[in-house]
């Protein structure tokens, strides 16, 4: 994790030879320039961490491992989501092609062994 430095080191170590003219004068044109780019920055990484978080985060200042850790929760439940949503559907179609619910393990049997297509296209499996 990077150090947290104070304002002067910061200017110091980046800021100065961008923001400073050769004779020692402020650039303000170029100020402007990185201000307006460091704007559009705040702007897009805001509407990033909307859409990686699932809303839960917007603020720019966030801790990196903050949006991470919601990131991952976030898409840990589109997984599940799609996975529950995947079994409802296998278990409709085993009802309209076979009239009956298909247990548990037949259904994970089914989902690691035969393509979604095959299932789909009326295919008949052994029983």
């Amino acid at each position: 994790m990077r150090e947290v430095k104070d304002y002067e080191s910061d200017w110091e170590e980046f800021w100065k030879e961008i923001c400073i003219n050769p004779d020692g004068s402020i650039n303000l044109d170029q100020i402007k320039r990185e201000l307006s780019d460091y704007r559009m920055v705040m702007k897009t990484a805001s509407e990033v961490y909307c859409h990686i978080t699932g809303n839960a985060i917007s603020k720019v200042n966030t801790r990196v491992s903050a949006i991470i850790s919601e990131a991952d929760a976030h898409y840990e439940s589109i997984h599940e989501k799609a996975f529950l949503e995947n079994h409802v559907s296998l278990y409709r179609l085993s009802e309209e092609m076979f009239g009956f619910e298909i247990s548990e393990r037949s259904h994970d049997l089914i989902a690691e062994t035969i393509p979604y297509t095959l299932i789909h296209e009326g295919v008949p499996l052994k029983k």
